[in-house]
């Protein structure tokens, strides 16, 4: 017993000194996942009512929230960034800066419920660290572990500062004063490769989880949830378990505000993925968004008449 609690104290050491040993190498100050912070910021300093978008980079590389704000005439913030963060560090995240009068509206991407909902190591790692380690409270044992593994290529990047630089549709500077990534509005787009198969499981403990959270949210502000914007090229691709998901979450109370189907837009609106939108993709799903959100505020406005 005595050695194994050593081993668990020198293993606990080891970590220890290796998260204080990166918080000390050179971050890039103008990578993309830096944007966390300017959207925790707008979370503290947006006056409510206002609509928090949360999800994955489909709303990063989705949203004109300008248009949303002026259309609705409510103040307006995309928490989208990377699917990589995993849903549930989104929705722990979000909890904590919920207030009454908000609407929530989240637009998971579709892995989240496969693969990722508890974040991938290469995106939750370097998170941490830009956050400067003061999230790491929201972490449970699986993300954790998803946590260490991501420290040795951590360790490697920080190394080679500063020598790697993000591209410029891929950094803080390209983030507005919404959350929106902008910078790729005026690009050209380079292609968006094959759309990847969904060949796993559907995870329902998270699923579960994920829902009861929503339904605790709703006991503090309107909560929502939309499909997010995808192309053809991957919605046929996935189509079935798109439809999986939605079925989901239909059964678990908590259903999409309108089909998948709805969000799917023709090839030719996509930047680089199937599910980041070029500027003019950007106008559709903003417009399909205002439209959808628009008699649901409505309603929240008559009965505080």
């Amino acid at each position: 017993m005595k050695k194994f609690i050593n081993n668990i104290l020198l293993i606990a050491g080891i970590l220890i000194t290796l998260i204080l040993a990166i918080t000390m190498l050179p971050m890039e100050q103008d990578g993309y996942l830096q944007a966390y912070n300017k959207k925790c910021q707008l979370l503290e300093d947006t006056p409510s009512p206002r609509i928090i978008f949360v999800g994955g980079s489909n709303l990063a590389f989705g949203l004109d929230s300008q248009r949303i704000k002026d259309s609705l005439n409510i103040n307006v913030i995309n928490y989208g960034l990377h699917a990589g963060i995993g849903l549930k560090y989104m929705i722990d995240d979000i909890s904590t800066y919920a207030r009454k009068g908000d609407i929530i509206v989240f637009a998971p991407e579709y892995e989240h419920f496969y693969t990722i909902a508890y974040g991938e190591s290469v995106t939750l790692t370097p998170l941490m660290a830009v956050t400067h380690w003061e999230k790491i409270n929201l972490l449970d044992i699986r993300q954790w572990t998803i946590l260490i593994a991501g420290i040795p290529q951590l360790a490697k990047e920080c190394s080679l500062m500063p020598k790697i630089r993000s591209p410029k549709d891929y950094s803080v500077s390209g983030f507005n004063e919404y959350g929106d990534e902008t910078q790729h509005w005026t690009l050209e787009s380079p292609g968006t490769g094959n759309a990847q198969p969904i060949n796993e499981r559907l995870d329902e403990q998270f699923g579960k989880y994920f829902t009861s959270k929503i339904k605790t949210l709703q006991k503090t502000c309107s909560v929502y949830v939309i499909p997010p914007i995808y192309v053809e090229k991957g919605y046929h691709e996935n189509k079935k378990k798109m439809s999986e998901v939605e079925e989901f979450l239909q059964k678990e109370g908590c259903p999409f505000l309108v089909t998948p189907k709805v969000h799917v837009l023709s090839d030719e609106y996509a930047y680089d993925t199937y599910y980041h939108m070029n500027r003019q993709g950007v106008d559709k799903y903003t417009s399909f968004i205002i439209e959808e959100l628009k008699p649901l505020l409505r309603h929240k406005h008559d009965n505080f008449k």
